[in-house]
């Protein structure tokens, strides 16, 4: 009792602390040299472990009874046993970035730079996320560090692995199924393992539904998750059996439970699992088993399945970088892959969504073929993402040739072939090749509407495509009943926030707007506007075009303000996504730029009009000149444009080619803006 407030007050700051799960027994041992054995049926208790003066203090979780361990054989014990609130337990938590690269710095010997920029170049900020800024083990980095100067020595101690080796060892023994619980969960993303992952997949079927509604890839195939009873692993059920399993990982904090049914794991005890099973020869199998349990839970990329997709994308995440060795995993994995690239096609994603299909088409190019339908489907996907991403010209070339294979294998009335017609269309529009994407577009909506139906989404999809088409080419009467029919079949058949009815209203108020129809534009581009907000987020790809397309009516409409307001918060999201050198990206750049010199010639042309009417013919520079206390302010946004003019027609003959038809008006407008006299632009 004497030396207790000494321990209490040192565990009251120590962060150096490690915690131990032990068996009452062990501690209670008999008498001798340092800890007995107990019996196996003994009440599991937590001991706090602290070292003070090369002397070792316990403090048991119920009892709480300080025992100073000697370095002689024998040990001493106080003989008054503490209650719970006689002791302060203090839970040491992670620290933020600053304080744990500051720790790092501190431990290296060394001050850092104090506003932190050079610590993303010398590995400092990097380290500290990796360790997920746990104080012990930034700690013993930083120890390791110093000692070995970055070199590897395979007999360094790891106190955090070889601890959790004890325990782990320890629960092999006493319960092998929460031993093979954690071996599982070691694969998945750290957080928000749902319990549906773990359980076993014996009786599911994981069916893969084809973006032209058929069922993917053969359309009639079940993929059948086999269990693992015949590999050796055990299997993990949803049952008492499990909630014993849960509870045994959470009393040695191998895991946590953020809610009743959702799970994370400190990503150096993932590590550490992951390792021994690579030394047990084990991994293969718990990363097949992952494999198949997330394939199976994983939905497809529709609309309506998004809420529950998003819970498990980080998850298909983690499985890109988890190809298995066996042909039947391999072709799970290709699966899981095409849903995930699916999804992120969906959600605006196109990098990802690329990066899942390309390994996707890959894997099942070298299990099945060029030809055959599971890889046409994950081609398509392929084609998908490299149109959204920009990507044209690749985009064109592997369409063209998924459109050859699904009409020679599947024939030309196959769901598979008109969806690959819509997409062959949909990128020839984008490159400005309106003639061959209106014939298409043309042949696909006939054939669709034959196979399909006059409601189905496939259908309603060529429709929107072919009333775009006709926008573009100046034919806006025809384009205005399409898109008009199309919007009311799509509200029928989706709902009004469907992903698919916000196109068709995009599409409407755009050539509503052609035909300076600006008040019912405006109107349809704020409904379209909030609602896809609301659906997609303020940084999907829809909701940004939505906002361009709202803030050309505004410019239309003179009211330049907003207008100029909102070209700038879009131009802003887009350099972060899709990219600056986007064609979305560089349409944002030329518009803004249109607008700003479009407020240049209206404020100059309203002062000259009304004061020097004879010096309308003066140039730009000859008016700075003349006026120097008006034209700050309008002449900055003339600079400006200049230079977003500059910048988008240096880009556009990479990104879209010189004979696009956006290429030429830009440079025409830089060339009109840049070299006329002012009047001569109003």
């Amino acid at each position: 009792m004497q030396r207790f407030p000494f321990a209490q007050r040192y565990l009251s700051s120590v962060v150096e602390t490690l915690w131990l799960k032990v068996k009452r027994g062990v501690v209670e041992g008999e008498k001798g040299c340092g800890l007995g054995k107990g019996g196996s049926s003994a009440r599991p208790v937590h001991l706090h472990v602290a070292q003070v003066n090369n002397q070792l203090f316990f403090v048991k979780s119920f009892t709480f009874q300080p025992i100073r361990l000697k370095a002689s054989c024998g040990s001493t014990r106080s003989r008054n046993p503490l209650r719970l609130t006689d002791i302060l337990i203090i839970l040491v938590k992670p620290m933020h970035d600053a304080a744990a690269r500051a720790l790092l710095h501190k431990k290296l010997g060394d001050k850092g730079d104090k506003d932190g920029k050079d610590d993303k170049d010398n590995g400092i900020a990097e380290l500290a996320t990796a360790l997920e800024h746990m104080p012990l083990a930034l700690v013993q980095a930083a120890a390791y560090i110093r000692k070995r100067h970055l070199r590897r020595d395979k007999a360094a101690c790891n106190s955090i692995l070889i601890t959790w080796q004890i325990s782990f060892n320890h629960i092999r023994s006493t319960r092998q199924s929460a031993a093979d619980l954690l071996s599982l969960k070691s694969f998945f993303d750290r957080k928000g393992i749902h319990e549906a992952l773990l359980c076993n997949q014996n009786s599911r079927a994981n069916k893969g539904e084809g973006r032209d509604g058929g069922k993917e890839e053969d359309r009639d195939e079940e993929w059948s998750i086999r269990g693992d009873n015949n590999n050796g692993v055990s299997a993990v059920s949803v049952d008492d059996g499990f909630e014993d399993d849960v509870l045994a990982l959470q009393d040695y904090s191998f895991i946590t439970a953020t809610n009743a049914n959702t799970f994370e794991m400190h990503s150096l005890v993932q590590l550490a699992t992951r390792k021994w099973l690579e030394n047990e020869g084990q991994l293969d199998r718990w990363r097949e088993k992952f494999i198949s349990n997330l394939c199976a839970e994983l939905p497809t990329g529709q609309h309506e399945n998004w809420q529950k997709f998003q819970a498990l994308f980080p998850h298909a995440r983690v499985a890109l970088a988890q190809r298995p060795k066996n042909r039947e995993s391999l072709e799970i994995w290709a699966l899981l892959l095409y849903k995930a690239a699916w999804y992120a096609l969906e959600r605006g994603r196109a990098d990802e969504a690329e990066q899942m299909s390309v390994v996707s088409m890959e894997v099942r190019r070298e299990l099945f073929g060029q030809e055959h339908a599971q890889t046409l489907s994950s081609v398509d996907i392929v084609g998908l993402a490299r149109t959204i991403g920009g990507k044209y010209e690749e985009a064109e070339s592997i369409t063209r040739q998924t459109l050859a294979r699904s009409e020679k294998v599947l024939g030309p009335e196959h769901p598979s072939t008109l969806t690959s017609m819509s997409n062959l269309a949909g990128v020839l529009a984008r490159q400005g090749k309106y003639e061959e994407a209106k014939s298409m577009n043309r042949q696909t909506l006939a054939r669709s509407e034959k196979v399909l139906g006059p409601e189905h989404p496939s259908t309603l999809t060529s429709m929107s495509n072919l009333a775009g088409v006709l926008d573009s080419q100046g034919k806006y009467e025809e384009a205005e009943s399409m898109n008009r029919q199309t919007l009311a079949r799509s509200e029928k058949v989706h709902g009004f926030e469907h992903p698919s009815t916000l196109t068709n209203m995009g599409n409407l108020a755009v050539v509503l707007h052609s035909q300076g129809k600006y008040e019912e534009a405006e109107s349809m581009n704020r409904q379209t506007l909030a609602r896809s907000e609301k659906v997609h987020g303020f940084e999907h790809p829809s909701t940004l075009t939505n906002m361009g397309n709202l803030a050309v009516v505004l410019h239309s409409q003179g009211k330049y303000e907003e207008a100029e307001s909102m070209k700038r918060q879009t131009l802003t999201r887009k350099e972060k996504v899709p990219g600056p050198n986007h064609p979305d990206t560089l349409m944002s750049v030329y518009c803004l730029a249109h607008l700003l010199s479009k407020i240049y010639r209206y404020v100059s042309a309203t002062v000259l009009y009304s004061t020097l009417w004879p010096c309308k013919c003066l140039c730009p520079s000859q008016y700075r000149a003349h006026f120097p206390m008006f034209s700050t302010w309008s002449y900055w946004h003339y600079d400006e444009s200049l230079l977003l003019y500059k910048r988008a027609c240096a880009a556009y003959p990479t990104v879209l080619g010189e004979d696009h038809p956006t290429t030429r008006a830009c440079r025409a407008r830089n060339v009109s803006c840049s070299d006329q006299g002012l009047f001569d632009l109003i």
